[in-house]
């Protein structure tokens, strides 16, 4: 049951991927190669590939919520990378990027996705966002919410 509603500005959301930044740069992580997950991930993701330089960029959508926003137990893949990324990008740095790990399993999915069906074994997540008990945390987040919390975007 949600309790409360965090609705985020464009400020959170700058200032949160200049902390992203900082955290991967102090890792010394810089990636080749951003996979945004569509549709949350496209706008963090973008944000983050203009910081770093990044000039490959691929989209892996996945669906959660059905038409009337309700969470479903199904994982929907709606749009994967090409398979360049499988033949070009074996043994680069890979940073998928999300805006919130909420129960963590859209991220489970593409983390196994990527290493098994992909071969890539260089992987690094981001979000800047993640829930309390999330089943999945990433490399690297900026802020965790309590599991009653909605988080409203700014692009929402």
């Amino acid at each position: 049951m949600v309790k409360d509603v965090t609705q985020l500005t464009w400020s959170n959301i700058h200032n949160g991927i200049d902390q992203l930044v900082n955290k991967l740069t102090v890792d010394n992580y810089t990636p080749d190669v951003v996979i945004t997950i569509g549709r949350g991930g496209l706008i963090p993701g973008a944000l983050l590939t203009y910081k770093f330089n990044v000039k490959t960029v691929h989209n892996f959508s996945v669906q959660t919520y059905n038409d009337d926003d309700v969470k479903t137990h199904a994982i929907i893949c709606t749009q994967e990378p090409g398979r360049s990324l499988e033949i070009k990008h074996r043994d680069s740095k890979v940073l998928v990027v999300d805006d919130i790990s909420d129960s963590g399993h859209t991220l489970e999915y593409i983390k196994n996705e990527l290493s098994t069906n992909y071969g890539l074994n260089k992987i690094k997540f981001a979000t800047l966002y993640t829930k309390k008990s999330t089943s999945f945390t990433p490399d690297y987040f900026v802020t965790e919410f309590p599991d009653e919390s909605w988080v409203v975007f700014p692009w929402e």
